[in-house]
């Protein structure tokens, strides 16, 4: 009696010990994924102040998240993006996948994801060059993104984890615009929160380059908008930043976006000739097994 007794103290003491791990350990764990994965997208430094987990509620919350400029603007030293807070919600259904490597499905389904209170640098001498450059980072990201998810062959895992964010929220949107040439141009000024449906859902799941890469470049097209109405740049301006990317003025074609369209094009239609050969293939087997049979 005194051993099963004393048996299961030790369990209850390891269980305790486990579920003390878990929820200490797993919201420092989610931050340094978040870090890590993070930055490596954008090629630019990334920190996480804190974060915690409802998993009842199946909730995690991020706070203070910097992102540093990459290139050029590295030398300022301050943070070009920052979010006050990121919430991600998951079904309250989610249970992990203990067979699976990750313990995560192929697909893993957010019901929201919502990041609040954003302030981002703009740099008005270069007409937000700043932001266009992370831009440019993260679309380079997501385009390898979608070639890799586009050349898995049928029956082959994914290794990189694809999402489907039923809906997803930037608000409490800031822009501090500030210009050394010029500083009665520097301002700050507000742009009207940005929301997202679905997104992944018609590809049966998206990775998270891509689907950053999908609400940067809508929010980086208000804020332009917004400077330009603002009389932070002109018009004019603007034009010349897209011509010098190599986009069209005239249609207001970025040539960040169009470099990405491209390589999307091509990763898309090679894909589709892959698709078609091993279609070719299968059929001139039935025929050579019909011929045979005979």
């Amino acid at each position: 009696m005194k051993f099963l007794f004393r048996l299961l103290l030790a369990a209850l003491i390891a269980l305790g010990i486990l579920w003390f791990g878990v929820t200490r350990g797993l919201p420092v764990f989610l931050a340094d994924m978040l870090r890590v994965h993070g930055a490596a997208m954008v090629g630019s430094a990334m920190t996480v102040r804190d974060s915690a987990i409802a998993w009842e509620n199946r909730h995690a919350s991020f706070s203070g998240i910097d992102l540093f400029p990459v290139g050029d603007y590295a030398a300022t030293g301050f943070p070009v993006a920052r979010v006050g807070r990121l919430d991600l919600q998951l079904p309250v259904t989610f249970m992990p996948e203990p067979a699976g490597t990750t313990m995560m499905p192929e697909v893993l389904a957010l019901d929201a994801v919502v990041a609040a209170n954003i302030e981002l640098s703009y740099d008005v001498d270069t007409a937000g060059g700043n932001l266009r450059l992370l831009r440019q980072q993260l679309s380079v990201a997501a385009s390898e993104s979608l070639r890799d998810r586009l050349n898995v062959r049928e029956g082959d895992k994914m290794t990189r984890q694809l999402f489907v964010v039923r809906r997803m929220l930037l608000q409490d949107i800031t822009i501090n615009a500030q210009s050394l040439e010029d500083p009665q141009k520097s301002r700050r000024f507000s742009v009207a929160a940005i929301e997202f449906a679905n997104m992944g859902a018609n590809e049966n799941g998206m990775t998270a380059a891509e689907i950053l890469d999908q609400a940067s470049r809508k929010l980086v097209d208000e804020i332009q908008r917004q400077a330009i109405l603002q009389g932070v740049i002109e018009l004019r301006r603007e034009a010349d930043a897209r011509a010098a990317r190599g986009g069209d003025p005239a249609s207001g074609d970025d040539g960040d976006n169009a470099a990405v369209q491209k390589e999307e094009n091509r990763v898309k239609k090679a894909a589709k000739q892959v698709k078609e050969g091993f279609q070719d293939l299968g059929r001139g087997i039935k025929r050579g097994f019909r011929e045979i049979v005979d």
